[in-house]
This record gives C-alpha cells, sequence and structure tokens, in this order.
C-alpha cells in the first residue's frame, strides 16, 4: 500500500509549498481529461486529491504522520520478530518443556492480541477524524460554489448582464457538486437577457436596448447573439447614433456576410443618417458583390443564364432596387438601368422595377422606352406609373 507521500512523489520532510506544487504536478498528468481512454487515471487522481487534502492540513497531517510512524514501527517490530524467529528455528534446540513453549506461546498471543487493539484503535481516531475534516471541507465547497452562483445572479439583478454572462460560462470551471447546473446556469441567463433586450425593442425602448445589449456585447464579443446585435444596431439608429450604428453593422457583416438583409439596413445608416450616398451605394454594391460570390459557388460562372426568379431572394432584389433609387437620386442613369434590367430579368413582373427603369429612361432621354416601362407598369397596377403615363406618353 503507498502511503500519501509516495503517491504524491515526495519525501514525508516536505514543505506545504512542495506539497501544494507536487500535488499541481501529478493531477495535471493524472487528471481525467488528459487521460480520456485510461479508465485507471481517475481512479489515481482521486487518490492524488485525497493525498493533498489530508497532507495540505496541518492537523490531518499530523496524525496521519502518526498513524504511518506507528504503521511502520509495528512493521519493522513484525520484521524483526520474523528474524528471530528465522534464527531461533536454525539455532533450534530443545532445552526447554512443553510448560516453557506454553508458555512463551501465550506471551506471544497476549502482544500480538495487544498491538492490534492498539492498531485497531489507531486506525479508528484516523479514519474519524479524517471523516470529520472531509465532511467539514465538503461543506466549505458547496458553500463556496453557492457563493460563486450568487454572485452570477447579484450581477444581473443590478444591470450588469454581460459580466453576469461572463461569469456564468466561467461556473464551468468551478463548480464541482453543482458541475451539471454551469451550462444550464448560462442559458438560462442568456435567454432571460434575450427575452427582456427583445421587449425593451418592441416598446421602443432604445436607450435601454442599447445599455443592456451594449453591455452584452462589449463582454461576450463574437459570442453576442446576432439578434441582439441587429436590435443593437437599429436602436442605435433610431437614437441618431449612427457612428455606434455603423460598427455594429460592421460587426454583423463580420459575423455572416451572407446575411444580405444586413445591407439594406446599413445603407439606410449612411442614405438618411450621414446623407452620405455615396456610401451607401458603396455598402449596397458590398451586398451585390457577395450575392455573385454566393451564386458562382453554387451555380458556376454561367449563373445567370441558369437562376431562375423564384430562386431569387427577395432581399437579393431589394438590394439592386435600393441601389438603383439611390443612383436615381445622384442623377446615374446608367446605373439604374443596369441594376433594372438585372432584376427584371428575374423578376419581370415587379411593377416598382418598371416604374423605375421608366424613369431612368425619361432622364436619359429616350421617352419611347420610357413609355414602354411604364405602360408595363401601369399594366401590373402602380397607380404613379399610372399618373406619369397619361402626362407623358400618346
Amino acid at each position: 500500500m503507498f502511503s500519501y507521500y509516495e503517491i504524491l512523489e515526495i519525501n514525508t520532510t516536505a514543505t506545504p509549498s512542495e506539497i501544494k506544487k507536487a500535488y499541481k504536478v501529478m493531477a495535471k498528468k493524472y487528471h481525467p481529461d488528459k487521460n480520456k481512454n485510461n479508465l485507471k487515471s481517475e481512479e489515481y487522481f482521486k487518490l492524488i486529491s485525497t493525498a493533498y487534502q489530508n497532507l495540505s492540513d496541518p492537523y490531518q497531517r499530523l496524525m496521519y504522520d502518526e498513524w504511518l510512524k506507528y504503521t511502520r514501527l509495528e512493521e519493522e517490530q513484525e520484521e524483526e520478530n520474523f528474524k528471530k524467529k528465522s534464527e531461533a528455528l536454525i539455532n533450534y534446540k530443545p532445552a526447554y518443556s512443553q510448560a516453557d513453549k506454553e508458555k512463551e506461546d501465550k506471551e506471544v498471543i497476549m502482544w500480538g492480541l495487544g498491538t492490534t487493539a492498539v492498531l485497531i484503535g489507531v486506525v479508528f481516531l484516523f479514519i474519524v477524524t479524517h471523516n470529520y475534516f472531509e465532511n467539514k471541507e465538503e461543506q466549505r465547497r458547496i458553500s463556496s460554489e453557492k457563493q460563486e452562483i450568487n454572485k452570477v445572479l447579484y450581477l444581473s439583478d443590478n444591470g450588469n448582464y454581460g459580466k453576469a454572462l461572463i461569469k456564468a460560462d466561467s461556473l464551468h470551471y468551478k463548480l464541482t457538486y453543482f458541475s451539471d447546473r454551469s451550462n444550464e446556469i448560462y442559458d438560462s441567463l442568456l435567454s432571460e437577457i434575450e427575452e427582456y433586450s427583445l421587449f425593451l425593442f418592441e416598446e421602443g425602448e432604445y436607450e435601454k436596448v442599447i445599455q443592456v445589449v451594449g453591455d452584452v456585447q462589449h463582454e461576450l464579443k463574437e459570442k453576442t447573439p446576432v439578434e441582439m446585435l441587429w436590435q443593437l444596431a437599429i436602436a442605435q439608429f433610431n437614437k441618431g447614433n449612427y457612428k455606434g450604428a455603423e460598427v455594429t453593422f460592421n460587426y454583423l457583416i463580420q459575423k455572416n456576410k451572407y446575411d444580405l438583409s444586413i445591407y439594406p439596413a446599413f445603407s439606410e445608416v449612411y442614405a438618411s443618417g450621414f446623407n452620405d450616398s455615396e456610401r451607401a451605394i458603396e455598402v449596397l454594391t458590398k451586398g451585390v458583390d457577395v450575392t455573385v460570390e454566393y451564386y458562382k459557388d453554387f451555380y458556376g460562372d454561367a449563373y445567370a443564364l441558369v437562376l431562375e426568379g423564384n430562386e431569387i431572394p427577395y432581399t437579393h432584389l431589394a438590394i439592386y432596387f435600393l441601389r438603383a433609387r439611390l443612383h436615381m437620386e445622384r442623377g446615374e442613369y446608367e446605373h439604374v438601368i443596369r441594376d433594372c434590367k438585372w432584376s427584371l430579368r428575374l423578376k419581370p413582373n415587379d411593377p416598382k422595377l418598371n416604374y423605375l427603369l421608366g424613369l431612368a429612361f425619361k432622364g436619359k432621354g429616350e421617352n419611347n422606352a420610357a413609355c414602354v416601362a411604364m405602360r408595363k407598369a401601369t399594366n401590373l397596377g402602380h397607380l404613379q406609373a399610372t399618373n406619369w403615363l397619361s402626362e407623358n406618353c400618346q
């Protein structure tokens, strides 16, 4: 049987710092997470932990050392007795009577019984003492883990949602007795914060949305849920914090550039926020480039020839339509015609696109083409196209 010192591979004279250092080395070496395919590693890790608990506590170590000393004295005594008996057998001479032999046997038996009784008492005392301190340590740890959980709740109750989530995420490494609840606590807290921010957003409490989601985003960074980032960006825009909205929308693009709904919303920050149509067009063009990249990956370079209208998401067409409108405001009619024609190949019966195309042709002075586009928009039920057609076309 190995002693606690042998388990930690240290001398019996080891200092507390040497004991702690040895424990860290052994625990790291035999930790179950690093020895997943070794079933014996977990059992040995428990022995290492038990050895450290006993040797790191001065009183428990003292009791253990006394027990260990007594055990070794007994082993030495047994070895000495065995040696004497061996010598006696070697030098045996039947020079005493049967009565003497019985007396000697009786003395040996009495000595053995006395030794056994003392040993049982020492072991019993050690077990009782060990259990007492082990239970005390268990209660201390349980109390400590409850305090860690309460810290999470305290941070959340005081509006420090980001710090509360970071603290909840760290419980995975701090909880032993409540380890099965660590993920549950984090998921439950995050769900509550998401519901709270959504409630604030739907109620138009944009300042509070910025405060809550901004705090979460500051702490969680890339782990912040996309839905909350959307709420933050729109809240910043609605409160006139266009610089903040710009940063958040850029962050959303970094997380998922293939989310086409980002680009129209982001362009609005520049178009109506900063009154910078050129930057707005740049954002929408980036969205167009992303869609082209996606279609090329999926359909090949000839994507425009094989795409069907029903395969184009509305957000894709919205990017082209918004870019065309911005070009229209800048008097860039060629760009308007380009965007409208490409979109109309896929959605020929879109009244808004036909109307915008007609205006672009009119701006270029191509009245016949403008009337053709306006007539089609009229047939599709576009009211403004109908009025324009009656005033400008025969």
